[in-house]
């Protein structure tokens, strides 16, 4: 039986038309840390004394057949049989009228995860679905019906499947929806180079440390980690960590081409933690070793 905590982090604090510590008794529950998909196990009935609730995830709901009064803040909407309707983070929605569903599945999906899989489809998390609703597509009922299997089941390796099917979904969605959250603004690519440029800045500065985590780097950029990584190598080509030893080997070469430090003393001078490193990295950046480095600079 799924926790309550769980169920809450997807599905809200109620109210609900049944009770919450009876759910099993009503719903079918398939989920994974990203997405819980609800199925109703009997028809489903709503009537006006039912409060309107909000939840954390996004909410995808397919009904068996039409849903004609469902208020999703101040507007009053219909869904046909088996359309799919968008309802956002944290926005009010509930029965306005007496309905009765032979069936309702739901997807909720989690914030973070949603946040994170349009980041990297299109370059925001500033994800706002509108009122429209959207096909439920043979590709999406598949996913959905492989995902509950799985979750059901359990075969060997269902965790990665669920994982697998989890991105799946959320980008099938995304594509569906794609007109319905805007696309990034000049001010946000703006304030994106600003922030890369500050990250460059603090690498050449800090090249020769160590104390620094990619975390700490992140929230120069104001961004999580995994969005800061992906957004740095957009923007220059290279990981963070690959533009950072580019720097150190660069500073490295303009100390080999005299001879008032020793290779020990280069090696620590510019960050690495060790000799074998060092030369390790040096070799293939360059193509030849420090010494050799020096050598052909002294030649020349």
């Amino acid at each position: 039986m799924a926790s309550t905590n769980s169920l809450c982090r997807f599905l809200g604090d109620g109210p609900y038309p049944f009770p919450i510590e009876k759910v099993e008794d009503y719903l079918e529950l398939y989920m994974n840390n990203d997405i819980c998909v609800c199925r109703s196990k009997c028809p489903v009935h709503f009537n006006e004394d039912i409060a309107s609730h909000y939840h954390s995830s996004y909410e995808f709901i397919i009904p068996s057949n039409p849903m004609p009064y469902i208020a999703i803040e101040k507007n009053i909407l219909g869904i046909d049989s088996y359309d799919l309707m968008p309802i956002n983070t944290c926005q009010q929605h509930g029965p306005q009228g007496s309905m009765s569903l032979d069936s309702l599945l739901a997807i909720h999906i989690d914030k973070n995860f949603l946040h994170d899989i349009s980041h990297d489809m299109v370059g925001t998390s500033n994800i706002y679905f509108d009122f429209t609703p959207l096909p439920y597509s043979d590709d999406l009922q598949n996913l959905v019906q492989n995902f509950m299997n799985e979750a059901k089941y359990k075969q060997t390796g269902y965790n990665f499947m669920l994982d697998s099917l989890s991105t799946q979904m959320a980008v099938i969605l995304l594509r569906n929806a794609k007109y319905n959250f805007n696309s990034i603004s000049q001010p946000k690519v703006l304030q994106d180079n600003k922030n890369m440029n500050r990250v460059i800045d603090f690498f050449r500065e800090h090249y020769n440390s160590n104390d620094y985590s990619s975390a700490e780097v992140a929230k120069l950029a104001n961004l999580s980690t995994y969005h800061f990584i992906r957004v740095f190598k957009q923007k220059t080509g290279q990981t963070p960590y690959e533009y950072l030893m580019d720097i150190k080997i660069e500073k490295a070469k303009e100390m080999l081409k005299n001879k008032n430090h020793t290779i020990i003393e280069i090696c620590f001078a510019c960050g690495f933690s060790n000799h074998s490193h060092f030369t390790t990295t040096f070799k293939k950046k360059s193509g030849v070793t420090p010494s050799e480095y020096r050598t052909e600079c002294i030649l020349k």
